[in-house]
């Protein structure tokens, strides 16, 4: 009797196909970039259009755009995919949340000749998610100082920011300069200003009583002394008591 003799049939097991999460990576405060991923495991040559493979994978992370910089996983999962020649395996990414540029200067500020500096007060520009300084993580003061002083002549002098003692993780400083601007004195008939002879650089606190100081004749007070019927030769430029100061005036 002739033995019956059979095969068995080979058993065919699904090819591992990866799905990768693409690492992102945006700027505090933005929006979340799009999330896509990456297969890898083709096998036969095969491609997305001709391995059967159908759907798409869902991908989450829990970045939102008040999440605080750091890295936040990227989690893949199955989705609508389907295949009968794949099983999918998932692998994470992460979505990496940069610091933010805030800009930091000083607020402008201006003053007259001869009067102290104006309190030097920081500007911010540059916040995410509707921060302000009170609000945010931003601690600390930025310091502000400016080479002009009382008698500094008129014009733009620069305000040096720095960092001081300013701390955030969410936000970079961009420290930019701000402008202090002195204007020249105003001069009335019945005022006072500082200012220095030009000659020979002191100051003088003056006090026009009568006239104005361009017109004469006028009373003119220097340091408490005065001085009357004041003609021609007084002149005054950029908040300075001109050295063409006839010398009669200095004998009351």
């Amino acid at each position: 009797m002739t033995g019956v003799q059979t095969c068995a049939l080979p058993i065919f097991t699904k090819a591992p196909l990866r799905v990768i999460a693409d690492s992102k990576t945006r700027i505090y405060g933005d929006a979340n970039p799009p999330l896509t991923f990456t297969y890898n495991g083709f096998v036969l040559g095969q491609s997305l259009a001709t391995s059967g493979v159908a759907g798409s994978p869902v991908l989450n992370t829990a970045a939102i755009p008040t999440s605080n910089v750091g890295a936040y996983d990227i989690l893949p999962a199955q989705g609508t995919l389907q295949s009968l020649n794949y099983d999918f395996v998932f692998e994470n990414s992460s979505m990496t949340v940069t610091p933010a540029s805030l800009r930091v200067t000083a607020a402008a500020a201006s003053k007259f000749y001869g009067n102290m500096n104006p309190v030097l007060a920081p500007a911010f520009s540059g916040w995410k998610n509707s921060e302000s300084y009170g609000n945010s993580d931003v601690t600390g003061s930025p310091a502000l100082s400016t080479l002009a002083y009382e008698l500094s002549d008129i014009g733009s002098y620069p305000i040096k920011v720095e960092t001081g003692s300013l701390v955030s993780k969410n936000y970079m400083f961009d420290i930019r300069p701000g402008t202090l601007t002195i204007a020249a004195a105003p001069c009335s008939s019945a005022g006072s200003l500082q200012v220095t002879d030009s000659c020979f650089g002191y100051p003088m606190k003056l006090t026009f009583v009568s006239s104005t100081p361009d017109a004469g004749p006028f009373t003119l007070v220097i340091n408490d002394s005065v001085y009357r019927n004041i003609q021609s030769g007084v002149a005054f430029e950029s908040g300075k008591l001109s050295e063409s100061v006839p010398e009669s005036i200095w004998s009351a």
